[in-house]
């Protein structure tokens, strides 16, 4: 038997918690049951919906909105700015010095396990401007379900006017998708992978684009790399790289990279500790490789730059430089007749 969901749990606290004691006046078909939602549901669930039509609703968004609700009445600490506390998804009135709002969007919000505990969690946007100014900060909002109740932790910064497109549970990891823009420059497009380690942690911010792609190191900080040694770098997702080292294969997951935010175009790019095969090979392809190691593990910031990503790295004045690998094409199929 699977795990209750955060609708099902978060509700029978209702019954017992003051704070949760939530009204919901929407419409629902008569008799028609809750639906019980697993973990790989909701990591795969990528439909929500608009909570404010009036039609009969199917169970799957009644549970949906109910679980808004519960978003839109929980209190939300905030850095720099305390604590608000949420009645029907709004804060503030004209004698507060901040206001703030929950996104409703069915895209800004997501459901599922983000701290590995195998139950459901929920994230979603929340607004905020202070005193007279118009312009809008907005922070991403987790609430954890920890020992059937919602346990909102504290909210993390996106930016100021910042435009996000989509937020999805993958793999653990909340990925949010948002233009950001760029002083004298054009608007950086990238999506961010947040982690609970316990707090909200920027674990990468990569351009879309670059997911599933293959590199391949052309320069290695300003030495060359020697002929017809293949040595790689692949995008596996949003927080795991993999590839050929010259000599043996390699994978490495991205970590923290809070510290290393920029305000150019690059990208804050921090790579774990590397784990690979151990293959012999020439003295001259092993000295390569491991300085090709070396590199990534120091690894700070990376750009695309025409048609070669850039890997800038802490004590080198020279990137490690790589040319896209491309994508073969998939072969003809034969008329066997």
């Amino acid at each position: 038997i699977g795990k209750p969901s955060i609708s099902q749990r978060f509700l029978c606290t209702a019954h017992f918690h003051n704070s949760f004691r939530i009204a919901i006046d929407a419409p629902r078909a008569q008799g028609s049951p809750l639906p019980s939602y697993t973990v790989a549901q909701a990591n795969n669930q990528t439909t929500g919906y608009n909570c404010l039509t009036r039609e009969v609703w199917s169970p799957e968004k009644q549970a949906w909105c109910n679980k808004l609700k519960i978003l839109q009445n929980l209190s939300y600490s905030l850095p720099d700015r305390g604590t608000v506390t949420l009645t029907n998804g709004t804060f503030g009135n004209v004698s507060t010095p901040i206001k703030a709002t929950l996104n409703t969007k069915p895209d800004l919000i997501a459901f599922g396990d983000v701290n590995g505990d195998r139950n459901e969690d929920a994230v979603a946007l929340l607004d905020v401007t202070a005193g007279k100014s118009a312009r809008s900060s907005v922070y991403l909002v987790t609430a954890l379900n920890i020992n059937n109740q919602p346990q909102p932790i504290p909210a993390t910064l996106l930016g100021d006017r910042v435009q996000v497109s989509s937020i999805a549970v993958r793999e653990g990891k909340i990925a949010v998708t948002m233009v950001t823009p760029k002083p004298n420059q054009p608007d950086l497009r990238v999506t961010r992978a947040y982690q609970v380690q316990p707090q909200l942690t920027l674990v990468s911010a990569m351009k879309e684009e670059l997911v599933n792609t293959e590199w391949l190191l052309e320069d290695l900080s300003g030495t060359g790399v020697i002929d017809r040694v293949r040595t790689t770098i692949r995008f596996d997702g949003l927080t795991r790289i993999s590839g050929q080292g010259g000599c043996n294969q390699y994978s490495a997951q991205l970590q923290n990279a809070d510290a290393l935010e920029t305000s150019t175009s690059d990208l804050p790019f921090k790579v774990g500790a590397i784990v690979s095969t151990r293959k012999a090979c020439p003295p001259a392809v092993m000295n390569q490789e491991t300085k090709y190691f070396r590199a990534l593990e120091r690894s700070q910031r990376m750009s695309v730059d025409g048609s070669f990503l850039l890997i800038y790295t802490e004590g080198s004045n020279q990137p490690l430089k790589f040319t896209q690998v491309p994508v073969p094409l998939p072969s003809p199929v034969r008329n066997r007749s």
